[in-house]
């Protein structure tokens, strides 16, 4: 299933390969993390170490067979199926033109996309720069009503809710730190969030085209899993945290419930839409 559903994402936008390169990253390191155990047991083994029930042998014999089963299924479900859907997904437009659907045209739809985000050169007034993002600098923004009685404002933009953005990039560099501290892989949970954040962020650090906040939208749920891992390291030392916790939360919903109408065209006094405007870069509506 995870196959599949890396397929679908891959073949709806690009940066699913982004994702399937920190899979890749925790595959592969846990891979030689096994070639590790192997050869540890083999020193032990070599050193005259006990050995009463067979463990370090089970080690030593069971790595190579493992390894290889482990392979090719990861090939099978994480090459063979995704390729298969993305090269399916192409069904529809390239039956709609006029010739058949050859292994040719397709590749001509992946060249003309990669050349086309490769060389564009167009700006717009509400790209913002990777760095931003976390920081919620600079929303996107879609719509203003127009024809709205006097007084009256309505904007559709795409941003982030503050407190969790804000939040989450705190956590996420206290994750950073600590994991760092500690030996990065000593928590696989950690490690699997930290790899999830760098391999939907960091890519987009060599782009050099126009870029937009919800590039970033794709690292919001692992921001939120770093604020979960703050909050529990938080509980445990102040056992009192827990009512802090559910003040965060009613924040987050008080702070949704704020800005919505930012988010969806709802129409609003004028005073009340200047309020959303909480950074000086925030320009939600036409003045």
């Amino acid at each position: 299933f995870c196959g599949i559903f890396f397929g679908l994402g891959v073949a709806s936008k690009w940066i699913g390969l982004y994702s399937g390169a920190g899979l890749a990253f925790l595959f592969f390191l846990t891979l030689y993390n096994r070639l590790r155990e192997k050869r540890l047991a083999e020193a032990a083994l070599e050193a005259g170490a006990d050995d009463p029930d067979g463990y370090l042998k089970r080690v030593l014999h069971a790595f190579g067979p493992a390894a290889i089963r482990t392979l090719i299924a990861a090939a099978a479900f994480f090459i063979v199926i995704p390729l298969a859907i993305y090269v399916a997904s192409y069904v529809p437009i390239l039956l709609a033109r006029e010739g058949n659907y050859t292994l040719g045209s397709l590749w001509e739809f992946q060249t003309f996309m990669f050349n086309y985000h490769s060389f564009l050169t167009a700006t717009h007034p509400f790209s913002s720069q990777w760095w931003s993002w976390p920081f919620n600098v600079r929303p996107i923004w879609y719509y203003a009503g127009s024809g709205l009685p006097a007084g009256k404002a309505a904007s559709i933009a795409a941003f982030g809710n503050v407190a969790v953005w804000w939040g989450g990039l705190i956590s996420s560099v206290w994750l950073m730190v600590t994991s760092a501290k500690r030996r990065i892989g000593a928590d696989p949970g950690k490690l699997v969030v930290l790899v999830a954040l760098a391999s939907g962020f960091l890519p987009w650090v060599l782009v050099t085209r126009a870029t937009f906040i919800y590039h970033y939208f794709a690292c919001v749920p692992f921001i939120i899993l770093a604020a979960v891992y703050l909050i529990r390291y938080l509980e445990k030392r102040f056992p009192r945290f827990k009512y802090a916790v559910l003040g965060y939360l009613i924040l987050v919903a008080a702070v949704f419930a704020f800005f919505y109408p930012a988010m969806s065209g709802m129409t609003v006094p004028a005073w009340y839409a200047h309020l959303q405007e909480l950074l000086p870069s925030w320009g939600f509506y036409l003045q």
